[in-house]
C-alpha cells in the first residue's frame, strides 16, 4: 500500500465554474515511509532498546547452556568440545526405577506452588479491599 500526497489545483471548468483537479500524485515507497517513521519515532525506539537488550541477555543467552543436556559434559573441555550423546541421558532417566517417584514429586511441588502462590495473594487483596471500602 502506498501513502499518497495529493496536491489540488484550481482550474476553470467548461462552464466557467472553479473546480479542483488532482495534480502530481507523489507515491512514496514502503522504505521511504519506514525511514520517515523511524526518524519521527527514534526516541521511542531508543526507549525500547534497554528492554530488548535485557531480554536477549537473560532469556536467549542462557539457551546456549541447554545444549549440555545432549552432551557428555566435561568442564575441562567446555560445552562445545564435549562429545555429543543425543538423547542417551533422557533414555537413562526415563528407564531408571526412581522415575515415577521423581515425576510425581515434581508435579506435587508444582501444584502446591500454584495453590500457595496464587490463591492466598488474591484472598489477601480482596480482604484488604473490603477493609478499606468499609471506612
Amino acid at each position: 500500500m502506498y501513502w499518497e500526497e495529493i496536491e489540488l489545483e484550481k482550474t476553470l471548468g467548461p462552464g466557467g465554474e472553479i473546480r479542483a483537479v488532482q495534480r502530481d500524485k507523489k507515491n512514496i515507497s514502503k522504505w521511504e515511509k519506514l525511514k520517515k517513521q523511524l526518524r519521527r519515532d527514534k526516541w521511542m525506539y531508543l526507549l525500547l532498546l534497554p528492554g530488548i537488550i535485557m531480554t536477549f541477555i537473560f532469556k536467549y543467552v542462557p539457551m546456549y547452556g541447554a545444549v549440555i543436556a545432549f552432551k557428555d559434559y566435561n568442564p575441562m573441555l567446555g560445552i562445545l568440545e564435549s562429545p555429543w550423546v543425543g538423547l542417551d541421558h533422557f533414555r537413562e532417566f526415563i528407564s531408571s526405577p526412581n522415575f515415577t517417584l521423581l515425576l510425581s514429586n515434581t508435579l506435587k511441588i508444582s501444584i502446591y506452588g500454584l495453590l500457595l502462590g496464587f490463591f492466598p495473594p488474591i484472598i489477601l487483596a480482596l480482604s484488604l479491599n473490603q477493609i478499606i471500602n468499609k471506612k
